[in-house]
């Protein structure tokens, strides 16, 4: 993050966070997240956003999820496959 930015447009908070912009506009409109609308466009100040997502997840928590995937696959995968033809 830019520290000194003081206000994000949606596309730069989407991609801070790596989510899409729906989710953001969703996030907005929830209240989840406050924003202002600037002309015709919402931007985020800063203080306003989740500062605890804004480092990302920590690598050792992303390998920590992919081996529970991996696991939760080998073991459950014919389950999963069933489940969505359903």
């Amino acid at each position: 993050m830019n520290a000194t930015k003081k206000i994000y447009t949606v596309k730069e908070v989407a991609d801070l966070l790596g989510i899409s912009r729906i989710t953001v506009f969703r996030w907005i409109k929830s209240g989840k997240l406050k924003a202002n609308m600037v002309g015709g466009s919402y931007v985020i100040s800063v203080e306003n956003l989740p500062h605890h997502l804004m480092g990302g997840l920590p690598e050792e928590g992303k390998a920590e999820i992919r081996k529970a995937v991996a696991l939760a696959l080998k073991e459950y995968g014919e389950t999963f496959r069933a489940l969505a033809k359903e």
